[in-house]
């Protein structure tokens, strides 16, 4: 495409007239392929080539004539054998054509003597040795060749493209069929064959050329119908401007934008300012005239633009410099897109974000407030809860008739199914609101699991169930994760199996240990099967749900709330383990949880299991701050039956109190306490202590929220104990804390 005007000067009105009406089209057309520009420039320099080619054709007419008709490849290469025995009066002409990195394409001969399949390797593997060593640098004359063809003489050239790719083989030969007879190669041959060997390398440069002119000129075609259909069809408007002229040029998708037919707006530059939003007239025109200044600068900018109707429309308006190389800026083109369909869901999404965010933040205080109110309420049951647990502990120290025992011991149910509650309901809470934490560490998995299986006997027990296990015998001894976590999953899956297993039925616990495949964690798998009335696989995703019990079921008018299994799911979950459930109606149901599992020992022997409640003796000096009364007087009787000599205070400033008096060998601090609490009570001793001999501090809180645990730690208390206080936890404790612990059997 040229970009000369002819000169007005030399012709008439007429013509004059006509050139104008073609400098317009001209500039329009250059306006609609500024964007294959480049490309332009690459088919120019193509045709140069070609022309170049051209011109070396003209030294072999006859040759060129010959192959430069729109011919097939194979025919071409026929006609190169044939050429190179015309004019080198040769008996042998033969093109060995490959392409380059894929092998032998083909090979093609002429003259009296063909290359047969067996000549040809003993041939090929010369040129190949011989291509391997010259690397094709010019024309080879042997007068020694194989025997292959009989041939006497020959002259062989690589045929090497601009960019020096080889191409193929050129071989010109007579044969030595009889000796006396033999004429060898003309002496002056070898510099016609170098000249037509570069004109066939010519050749086949100017035919892939000429495929890439092809297809870049079917690409800018293509190119130019996808642009007219898209601007056609869609709706962006393009607008030329003719920095030169002061002219401009609007299509009729850029007038459509507007509610115009394309009669009904003028192109001039006034159509478009008239038009502006008064608050965006200074910055659109500054940005087109900033960008008229400096050819190849483009800009973008969303302006406001008159609709026909009278409403302003949002548009975004993009143009880019285009001028001669070199010259000054001749045109500016550009586009414009109306976005205000685009400009109205963006304020919806803003509104929608903002009640988001208001709902957001409704929901956090709504979270804070439900968190508030769980510690409280925790702390309040938990505390009273306590004393309840502690005076039927006391009770079931003593003697007393089997009947009063009887209502001891239901009380003592009832207030431990009341205390289950609670920690489920908190641990869900807690998991929800995701600050339930881990704590993992090592522990011995056979006491874990010999304390399951006695609790789930006295579960199982009241309903004449059986429950049996099934342990490994590769089972390690020591291993690391959070091991009341583990526990808790597995009782609560005991717990359900037991709880719909009717009476007389059995509920069976597998544990095993899957070793570590692939680089993976081993895992510590735990299967309960019961016999009970199972279930429909399509009930297997809402078993899991939070207060859900399947209706059909018989026993789901026993204790509970639903959450057992929920709990189950999700702490499964945050341990990184899987589980799974198969059941069937009328043959129970069987839950299969794997837990990553570090095993630290495998050969320690075990402990021996613990003792019951009140055969440990302990000795030492207590302070108990406690502020709730019952809570005070009941828990003080505890650690005195365990051996202990207590002093008991109602708040953290009579603690501090006692602490200048004397000193002891544990300090039991309620967290929540008047005045001062317990974790601002273990902050000053710890301070007080300045690096001397540190006293054990036993934290006691009825709140079991995680961050009230990591307040504790924090604070330098060494453990923690929740309320209500169970005996054989707080022995545990006592254990742990008290180095003069003494056991009585």
């Amino acid at each position: 495409m040229s970009n000369s005007i002819p000169d007005p000067s030399r012709a008439g009105p007429d013509a004059v007239a006509e050139i104008e009406k073609l400098t317009r089209e001209n500039l329009m057309l250059q306006a609609k392929v500024a964007e294959f520009h480049l490309l332009e420039q690459k088919l120019l320099n193509s045709n140069h080539l070609l022309e170049i080619e051209s011109a070396r054709f003209d030294r072999m007419k006859a040759f060129i004539r010959s192959v430069t008709r729109p011919i097939a490849i194979p025919e071409m290469c026929a006609s190169i054998c044939e050429f190179i025995v015309d004019i080198l009066e040769c008996e042998i002409g033969l093109f060995w054509c490959f392409r380059t990195g894929r092998g032998i394409d083909a090979v093609f001969t002429s003259g009296r003597v063909q290359v047969d399949e067996d000549s040809w390797p003993e041939l090929r593997s010369f040129l190949e040795s011989w291509l391997e060593a010259t690397g094709c640098p010019g024309t080879h004359n042997r007068q020694n060749p194989p025997p292959c063809l009989n041939i006497g003489e020959f002259l062989v050239r690589g045929v090497i493209g601009d960019e020096g790719e080889c191409f193929g083989i050129l071989l010109s030969a007579n044969t030595n069929r009889v000796p006396s007879l033999y004429e060898p190669l003309h002496p002056g041959a070898v510099k016609p064959f170098d000249a037509f060997a570069e004109q066939v390398s010519a050749v086949i440069e100017s035919r892939r050329g000429r495929a890439v002119i092809l297809e870049q000129a079917a690409k800018l075609r293509i190119s130019e119908q996808r642009l007219a259909t898209a601007l056609e069809k869609s709706n962006v408007g393009l607008w030329d401007w003719n920095i030169l002229a002061n002219t401009i040029y609007f299509s009729p998708q850029w007038k459509m934008q507007l509610g115009y037919e394309d009669e009904e707006i003028s192109d001039c530059l006034e159509e478009w300012k008239c038009r502006l939003h008064p608050d965006d007239f200074e910055m659109a025109v500054a940005n087109s005239l900033r960008c008229a200044d400096e050819p190849g600068a483009s800009f973008e900018t969303t302006l406001r633009m008159m609709h026909r109707d009278g409403e302003w429309r949002w548009i975004i308006c993009s143009g880019t410099c285009v001028a001669d190389h070199p010259g000054p800026a001749v045109h500016m083109i550009g586009t414009h897109i109306d976005i205000t369909s685009l400009k109205e869901i963006e304020a919806r999404l803003r509104t929608a974000e903002e009640s988001q965010r208001i709902a957001k933040e409704g929901a956090m205080r709504a979270n804070v407030a439900k968190s508030e109110f769980l510690a409280k309420i925790s702390h309040e049951i938990r505390t009273h809860l306590n004393g309840v647990l502690a005076a039927f502990q006391m009770l079931q120290g003593g003697k007393l008739s089997s009947k009063a025992r009887k209502l001891v011991e239901m009380g003592s149910a009832s207030g431990r199914w009341m205390l289950g509650i609670i920690g489920e309901s908190l641990d869900l809470a807690q998991i929800e609101t995701g600050r339930l934490k881990l704590h993992v560490g090592n522990f011995e998995l056979s006491p874990m699991l010999k304390e399951l299986e006695e609790t789930a006997a006295i579960t199982a027990r009241r309903k004449w169930i059986q429950v049996g296990w099934k342990q490994s015998s590769r089972l390690p001894v020591l291993g690391f994760g959070d091991r009341s976590r583990v526990k808790q999953v597995v009782a609560n899956l005991i717990d359900n199996a037991v709880k719909f297993t009717p009476d007389g039925g059995r509920v069976t616990v597998a544990v095993n240990v899957i070793p570590a495949r692939n680089g993976g964690e081993s895992c510590l798998r735990f299967r309960v099967i019961d016999t009970g009335p199972g279930f429909a696989s399509e009930n297997i995703p809402h078993i899991f749900k939070p207060f859900h019990q399947l209706s059909q079921l018989p026993g789901n008018h026993l204790e509970g709330m639903g959450l057992g299994l929920a709990i189950v799911r999700e702490l499964v979950d945050l341990m990184g383990g899987t589980i799974k459930v198969a059941s069937r109606i009328g043959r129970g149901s069987a839950f299969s949880v794997s837990l990553p599992f570090t095993a630290l020992c495998d050969e320690v022997s075990c402990e021996p299991l613990a003792a019951t409640p009140w055969q440990r003796r302990f000795s030492g000096s207590v302070l108990f701050a406690e502020d709730d009364e019952v809570s005070r007087e009941l828990g003080a009787m505890v650690l005195e039956k365990l051996g202990l000599e207590v002093t008991a205070v109602v708040d953290g400033l009579e603690a501090l109190e006692q602490l200048q008096k004397k000193r002891f060998d544990l300090a039991i601090l309620d967290c929540w306490m008047p005045r001062l609490d317990g974790i601002e009570v273990a902050t000053r001793i710890r301070k007080s202590e300045a690096g001397g001999p540190a006293m054990p501090i036993l934290a006691l809180t009825a709140n079991a929220e995680i961050t009230n645990v990591d307040a504790c730690i924090a604070a330098g208390m060494n453990d923690w104990i929740f309320k209500p206080v169970v005996v054989e936890k707080l022995e545990e404790k006592l254990c742990r804390l008290l180095p003069s612990c003494r056991e009585s059997r």
